[in-house]
């Protein structure tokens, strides 16, 4: 039967359901198994503008209907559901059909799919969809969903979604305590979403600070995991604003065991070099850190200060310390560079001596590790042997400052070390003096 058929006139005594049944199913079928086709979008503007809209929505959203094609929606993909519930609601405002009509069923297949598929900007525009229709039964209906149907994981994600709808919820921490309280007389689960929703309005450290004060009850309660909330804080805050060590060492050592925050992680090492208050902690606390991965984020402005900050603040700290930390940077090309470089500032100062205990760990750590000795091609793949090679190469000048560490080198292993790469770095040097003049002749013949 075709849309155009809608308008009929009649005058037999046959109600508008019974004279237009088959119309009616025509319609309703096609909304049910495909709500984003064109035919249905077709035949749906002309329901609209139909005198018999409301005998249409009564038989879209009556309860044998949903049940008739519940194995059909649940084919829906998320874009089918977004179509599905546009239409949906549409005969609610249209036919103005009392809220509470509005099935449970449609809204638990509904958001089921668009978590299996986490579709969370459909899901956002469908909880507006009918929210705006009666926000406080719709927050009824949702908290019942999460209730009943809802896993953690599952409530999370709607939680994510009602609060990007119902701003209000986190715009203040009243808001939050009040509906905390109701989810938890509901005995639903999954309040954490809520505290990762607030986090993303937080625009600076004072907010930042507020905030995990805020939650310090959360943290003591075992029903809440806070794995998440604390990375979130941790991917807004900047490895290299100073200002943000004390919130970074804070997360950092209070965060739970299993969340991953690499800023807070880096942050945290600074405040253990800079802060006062904390040099009793430093040597420990730096030891934790590099067991748990540190220094792992590449940033060149940071593993020069990480360098430098170690190296001024390494006096007073034992050798083992000092091995470990070598080690950690021995991982990471940028940071056993860092090393060397800011190591060789303090040649010929106070402590001169670093340079020498680097070499010695290095020497150590590196010969070790190295299967055939001192093949010279295994050993230039070797992070602390190329980025002594590059350093050295660049010292000024160059044959006195060798000699002068070559000097101090004792016993063997690390004097060999130390010979075999100061082979490589005069190689660089005499190549890159040869590339100096060469530059300087051409710049005066003006090539």
């Amino acid at each position: 039967m075709e849309p155009e058929m809608i308008i009929k006139n009649t005058e037999n005594k046959l109600t508008v359901e019974e004279e237009y049944a088959d119309l009616f199913e025509t319609f309703t079928e096609r909304l049910y198994k495909a709500p984003r086709d064109k035919d249905t979008k077709n035949m749906w503007m002309q329901v609209k503008e139909s005198p018999f809209i409301e005998a249409f929505g009564n038989k879209v959203i009556a309860e044998e209907t949903i049940v008739k094609y519940k194995e059909m929606v649940k084919a829906f993909s998320s874009k089918d559901w977004k179509a599905f519930i546009f239409v949906y609601t549409r005969f609610f405002k249209l036919c103005k059909f009392n809220f509470y009509l509005f099935s449970d069923l449609i809204i638990s297949e509904c958001f089921m799919e668009l978590f299996a598929e986490n579709s969370s900007e459909d899901l956002k525009e469908i909880i507006s969809m009918i929210s705006g229709l009666n926000k406080d039964a719709s927050m009824d209906k949702f908290i019942r969903f999460l209730k009943k149907r809802g896993s953690k994981g599952v409530n999370k994600f709607i939680l994510k979604g009602i609060c990007e709808v119902y701003p209000e919820i986190i715009s203040n921490y009243s808001n939050m305590a009040e509906f905390e309280k109701r989810l938890s007389l509901s005995s639903v689960e999954g309040y954490e979403a809520v505290l990762e929703a607030k986090i993303d309005t937080l625009n600076n450290l004072e907010e930042i600070g507020e905030f995990l004060e805020r939650i310090e009850v959360f943290r003591k309660r075992s029903e809440f995991d806070l794995c998440e909330v604390f990375q979130v804080v941790d991917s807004k805050l900047n490895i290299n604003d100073q200002s943000s060590r004390g919130i970074g060492y804070y997360v950092q050592f209070c965060k739970p065991k299993n969340a991953l925050c690499p800023n807070s992680m880096h942050l945290a090492a600074m405040a253990l070099l800079y802060d006062k208050a904390l040099s009793g902690k430093k040597e420990e606390g730096i030891k934790r850190l590099i067991n748990q991965g540190f220094p792992s984020i590449e940033d060149e402005a940071y593993a020069t200060k990480l360098a430098d900050s170690f190296i001024s603040f390494m006096e007073g700290t034992g050798t083992e310390l000092f091995n470990k930390f070598v080690e950690a940077c021995s991982k990471n090309a940028l940071y056993s560079n860092a090393l060397v470089k800011a190591s060789l500032k303090y040649q010929g100062t106070k402590p001169d001596e670093v340079i020498i205990k680097l070499i010695n760990a290095a020497a150590y750590m590196e010969m070790a590790t190295a299967k055939n000795g001192m093949d010279p091609k295994e050993m230039k793949q070797k992070k602390y042997y190329r980025a002594f090679v590059r350093n050295c190469s660049e010292l000024k000048p160059f044959k006195k400052k060798m000699d002068a560490i070559a000097l101090e080198l004792n016993p063997a292993i690390k004097r060999d070390y130390f010979d075999f790469f100061a082979k490589d770095a005069k190689r660089l040097n005499d190549k890159n003096k040869r590339i100096s003049i060469f530059a300087k002749i051409a710049k005066k013949l003006d090539f």
